[in-house]
């Protein structure tokens, strides 16, 4: 699965996982399709999550980027929520696009780039996964336009901090050097601009 892939000796999944844990956050719902048994090992036969709690929701038929949150959800415990792609890596600050949500009143709020790709990083509330057709594999960019079709609130919360996508062999590549660079531990300061947002 793209979420093991091996980032100079850590899986990817690793590194997002210590990121949302070094802002607070202690509860991870993972769900998985493709590669879920060797996700499942990696995450349940190691001890370095400690003070973490972990939900692991298999998918045994694919679901779509949207089904999938739809399906995992009855884990979810707050209000709102987090979501990431398990392919994308973006130092965005946790806490501003909440704050971001909650001020707009948005049923999700997208974070996104200067060049406006979502960087697969949203906060949503609980009615979003009501809005969910289960009929059928359904992904995000369905999802929005549906939304937008609803005249639903969303929101589009703007960050500086870089975006990787290691869902090609290009973009595996610039993370890895891009990670190499930086301090052992990681990147340390978060970036968004809830002070301008779009």
């Amino acid at each position: 699965p793209k979420c093991m892939a091996d980032i100079n000796g850590t899986p990817f999944v690793d590194i997002l996982m210590r990121q949302l844990a070094s802002s607070g956050h202690r509860r991870f719902i993972l769900a998985a399709g493709y590669g879920q048994n060797i996700l499942h090992h990696h995450l349940f036969s190691r001890t370095i999550w400690r003070g973490i709690e972990i939900e692991f929701h298999r998918e045994d038929t694919p679901l779509g980027t949207a089904g999938a949150v739809f399906a995992a959800q009855r884990y979810v415990k707050s209000e709102p929520f987090l979501i990431l792609n398990g392919d994308t890596y973006c130092n965005v600050d946790y806490g501003a696009i909440e704050r971001y949500h909650l001020n707009t009143n948005s049923i999700i709020t997208v974070a996104h780039d200067r060049d406006y790709r979502h960087v697969g990083t949203f906060m949503a509330s609980e009615r979003f996964a009501g809005l969910i057709p289960l009929d059928d594999k359904v992904d995000m960019a369905e999802v929005f336009i549906l939304l937008g079709q609803r005249h639903e609130p969303v929101g589009w919360f703007m960050t500086d901090a870089p975006f990787y996508d290691i869902g090609t062999p290009e973009g595996l590549s610039e993370f890895r050097n891009y990670w190499a660079q930086l301090p052992k531990g990681g990147e340390g300061r978060m970036v968004g601009n809830i002070e301008d947002p779009v």
